[in-house]
């Protein structure tokens, strides 16, 4: 067998079984110098580059490189080795196949990653700015979903990265194509304040909504509860009265506002930045009309009640669908203290449901809640007879 065929069946051999050892690279370059191919691919469709960029063989690397391996070769799976190492953090081995003639914007076959976007996915600072200095395009999106670099690093919080990318003029306000998400609503979901502020001093819009559930960076904050975030969105002129609407395709399309979101899940702190902000307490649910008290009073958030009522809240604002007040749905639930909040608010204890004439003395009764029927029954509450239907 001549020796160069030779030299390349052992090099294959040396690929499938690559491990960091003190004489491998030795016996690299002596196959290499005896003909062996650098750019030769094994059985699945991997190089050795590919492989030694994968786990960060530094010193293979760099002997494949100075032996005219292509920095630039393509895996079986659409795979470059600058992929490879980008998503995996390795600094060094990105630094080598950039100074080889890697091409930073080379993207991955099957989602169109880029080395910046699974860099900023994983929050290697060193990795993105190196690529960024390669001239890196900080806004290439992927073909599948439309995620963004500074997209990535935003939903981690990875500030440092972020500033990186802004600096390097990535888009703060560009969303994914699937359902219109953008950076700062990413950041503010999951309370990365930091991230927020820096996403706004570069100009990010705090009152974009996503394409298919139509909710705002300050909706979702709310939502869960994160009121820094909240408060910085505030001041960069976020709406708190902006509410869910989207394209229709979701069932999701309510019409709840921020206020609505932090009162039925209890964020009361979230609820008074809200309310000191102009929020409407009493801005109702579009799709039945329930209001943030209501929810508040049926989960049992007595704080958020009191604050809401102390902004004017209706304690008498009944749901369109089925007539439901405050009371009724606190009474339901057992929640003595949010009853008597209530009716020191002047809320009406002997209101009924239009559908089938239930009232709040009836349902606490039903569910055996002798203190709010007793609390009731003091405030005057009389038992109502239910509608029979046919």
């Amino acid at each position: 067998m001549p020796e160069k065929e030779q030299s390349n069946k052992v090099l294959q051999m040396l690929m499938k079984n690559l491990i960091s050892s003190a004489g491998i690279i030795h016996v690299l370059n002596t196959l290499l110098a005896a003909g062996a191919d650098p750019n030769q691919f094994s059985a699945d469709g991997t190089s050795a580059l590919h492989i030694a960029s994968g786990i960060n063989h530094v010193s293979m690397v760099k002997a494949l490189l100075t032996n005219d391996a292509d920095p630039n070769q393509i895996s079986a799976d659409g795979s470059s080795p600058i992929l490879m190492a980008s998503l995996n953090g390795y600094y060094t081995v990105v630094k080598a196949l950039l100074a080889a003639g890697a091409d930073p914007n080379r993207v991955r076959a099957v989602d169109g990653a880029s080395a910046v976007v699974l860099a900023s996915m994983s929050g290697n600072y060193m990795v993105v700015s190196a690529l960024l200095a390669a001239k890196a395009d900080p806004n290439l999106v992927t073909t599948n979903d439309g995620f963004s670099p500074i997209m990535m690093a935003a939903q981690g919080g990875n500030s440092n990265v972020v500033t990186a990318l802004l600096e390097a003029k990535a888009d703060p306000n560009l969303a994914t194509t699937d359902i219109g998400i953008n950076p700062i609503m990413m950041a503010s979901q999951n309370g990365h304040s930091d991230v927020v502020t820096a996403l706004l001093a570069a100009g990010a819009d705090p009152n974009l909504v996503t394409t298919k559930t139509g909710v705002s960076a300050i909706w979702m904050a709310s939502q869960d509860g994160h009121n820094d975030v909240v408060t910085a969105l505030l001041k960069a002129k976020g709406d708190p009265n902006l509410v869910r609407t989207g394209d229709g395709s979701s069932p999701t399309c309510d019409g709840s506002s921020p206020i609505w979101m932090a009162a039925q899940n209890g964020h009361c702190d979230v609820v008074s930045t809200l309310l000191a902000a102009k929020a409407d307490p009493n801005l109702v649910r579009s799709d039945d009309s329930i209001s943030p008290i209501a929810m508040a009073s049926h989960n049992g958030h007595c704080d958020v009640v009191s604050a809401l009522l102390a902004a004017k809240a209706d304690p008498n604002l009944v749901r369109t669908d089925s007539g439901g007040s405050p009371i009724m749905m606190a009474s339901m639930k057992g929640h003595c203290e949010v009853v008597s909040t209530l009716l020191a608010a002047k809320a009406d204890p002997n209101l009924v449901t239009t559908d089938t004439g239930l009232c709040a003395l009836l349902v606490a009764d039903c569910g055996g809640y002798e203190d709010v029927v007793e609390v009731l029954i003091e405030a005057g509450a009389r038992v109502m007879t239910p509608a029979i239907t046919e």
